[in-house]
């Protein structure tokens, strides 16, 4: 029986060696377009072959076994070759939770209050319990004033598709590049109400950024820009890792409705700059109720 897993091809074998003798006779001695019955059989005597070169691994047992075939039981691996276990991946976990206590929430609920009342808050523009889901997902406070409200804000405008209508926030001591200047006015021009966004049409550095830590540095870069078909050219200190000194203080100069009682306020018990843009009479009755201290300062 295992002979005979050699007839198929022996006898595609021998139907290539007729077909493919019938053809080299036929080619030369027959006109067109008698001959292309010839090349027919050459092209059939060629697939014959193709055939018998399928068929040649199932004759030798080369072939694998067909599905449900029982296989010879595989050899066992010598341990110092056996491959480690695949290393286990931790489930991804929830980040940190910290509930706020009655106290807590009611402290941060206050100067949201207060913020709101000012304007720099918009009513209707946060709920509490999305300020709350933040503030217990951001760190384990033990006390909630509003350095701690303006960072948990900070968290919250980092998670919103929209950003603060009035509040602006910046982050320093971080790498700059020369597109940042214009964003920050664009920040600027955006929680003062206007609609048009500055363009930046030139940048100037002259040498390098500067480190910090200089005493009186000089103004090292120009920035000319377009806003509401008005060029308006600032100088200022570009440093390397820090916000450019003295352009939020031009900015704001001409920024500053003229049409608004708005003006723009920084807050000083922010270790990052916190802009707000609101009314001064507001803002003076939430320093008023915030401590003897103003924290909020106009620019």
């Amino acid at each position: 029986m295992r002979y005979l897993s050699w007839l198929p091809p022996l006898l595609w074998l021998i139907a290539a060696g007729v077909v493919v003798w019938f053809a080299i006779e036929m080619i030369p001695s027959t006109p067109m377009p008698d001959q292309l019955l010839g090349w027919l059989f050459l092209a059939a005597g060629i697939g014959f072959l193709w055939m018998c070169r399928r068929e040649f691994p199932a004759a030798r047992g080369d072939a694998p076994p067909p599905c449900g075939a029982p296989t010879r039981p595989a050899r066992p691996m010598p341990p110092e070759h056996v491959p480690p276990p695949p290393e286990r991946r931790l489930p991804d976990t929830e980040p940190p939770h910290y509930p706020l206590s009655p106290a807590l929430r009611a402290q941060l609920l206050s100067v949201v209050n207060l913020l709101r009342q000012a304007a720099i808050l918009q009513s209707g523009e946060v709920t509490d319990t999305a300020v709350i889901e933040c503030a217990e997902y951001t760190d384990a406070f033990t006390e909630i004033d509003l350095p701690l409200t303006l960072v948990i804000l900070g968290m919250l405008a980092e998670q919103r598709a929209t950003p603060w209508a009035r509040l602006a926030f910046f982050t320093d001591q971080v790498e700059v590049s020369q597109g940042d200047p214009c964003a920050m006015i664009a920040e600027l021009a955006r929680i003062s109400g206007h609609r048009d966004v500055p363009r930046q049409v030139r940048f100037e550095l002259s040498g390098d950024a500067l480190p910090g830590g200089i005493l009186d540095p000089p103004a090292n870069a120009v920035l000319e820009f377009e806003l509401e078909n008005c060029r308006h050219t600032i100088a200022f200190t570009f440093y390397a890792k820090y916000l450019p000194g003295g352009l939020i203080e031009q900015a704001v100069s001409i920024l500053t409705p003229p049409d608004t009682a708005r003006r723009f306020f920084t807050a000083a018990c922010s270790d990052h700059p916190v802009i707000a843009c609101a009314e001064p009479g507001a803002v003076a009755k939430m320093n008023a109720a915030l401590g003897r201290e103003p924290v909020w300062v106009p620019v």
